[in-house]
C-alpha cells in the first residue's frame, strides 16, 4: 500500500488477480476502505470461483487480459493494478493492455514486472517457467519506455519508473496529470 500510495476511498481494479492475494490482503489487513467493490479480473474460472467464496466483498470477474478492450468504461477506477501479470502475455499484447489500463483508470496505473536484468535469481526462474512469455531485460525495458513515450506523451499522463530496493521487480507508476 505504501509503494502504491493507496488511500481510503479509492476504487481499485486488479488485472490478472490470480488467487486474489493483493486485494484479499488489502481488505484483510484493513489497510484501506473502499467506497465501492474493488474488482479483480483473471482468466482462470476455477480461481475466480474460489475467490468469490473466500472474499465475496470483491467483484471477481473471469476475463482474459489479452482480450481488449477491458470490460469497463473510461475512468472507472481510481487505481488499476497490474502486479506481475504482463510477463504472462505475449509481448505484442503488453502495450495495448497498458494503454487500455490507463483508459480505465481515473488517476494511476501501477505495474510490477519481475526484473531479469538485475537479478541473478529471477532470470533463470522466468526463463524456465512455462507461464511466463518473456523476461524483462534491458532491451525490453527500453521498448516499454518507448511505448510510454509514444503513447502517453504529450497526452495527460506522466511516467515514473522506479526500481524496488530488492531489485527483483521493476515498478512502473503511470499517473494522469489533471
Amino acid at each position: 500500500c505504501q509503494r502504491a500510495q493507496l488511500q481510503d476511498g479509492q476504487d481499485i481494479l486488479e488485472i490478472g488477480c490470480g488467487d486474489g492475494y493483493v486485494l484479499k490482503y488489502i481488505l484483510g489487513e484493513r489497510l484501506i476502505s473502499f467506497p465501492n467493490l474493488p474488482a479483480g479480473l483473471d482468466k482462470n474460472i476455477e480461481t475466480i470461483e474460489t475467490n468469490k467464496i473466500e472474499a465475496p466483498q470483491i467483484d471477481w470477474q473471469c476475463w482474459d487480459a489479452a482480450q481488449l478492450p477491458l470490460p469497463y468504461s473510461d475512468a472507472s477506477y481510481e487505481i488499476v493494478l497490474l502486479p506481475a501479470v504482463l510477463e504472462h502475455l505475449p509481448w505484442e499484447k503488453v502495450a495495448p493492455l497498458i494503454i487500455d489500463a490507463v483508459r480505465v483508470s481515473k488517476h494511476k496505473v501501477l505495474i510490477t514486472i519481475p526484473n531479469a536484468t538485475y537479478s541473478t535469481y529471477i532470470k533463470p526462474v522466468v526463463e524456465s517457467v512455462g507461464k511466463h512469455q518473456w523476461a524483462l531485460t534491458r532491451d525490453r525495458l527500453y521498448l516499454l519506455s518507448l511505448v510510454f513515450l509514444t503513447q502517453f506523451w504529450p497526452k495527460p499522463a506522466s511516467i515514473n519508473v522506479n526500481y524496488g530496493s530488492d531489485v527483483s521487480s521493476v515498478y512502473f507508476k503511470i499517473e494522469k496529470v489533471k
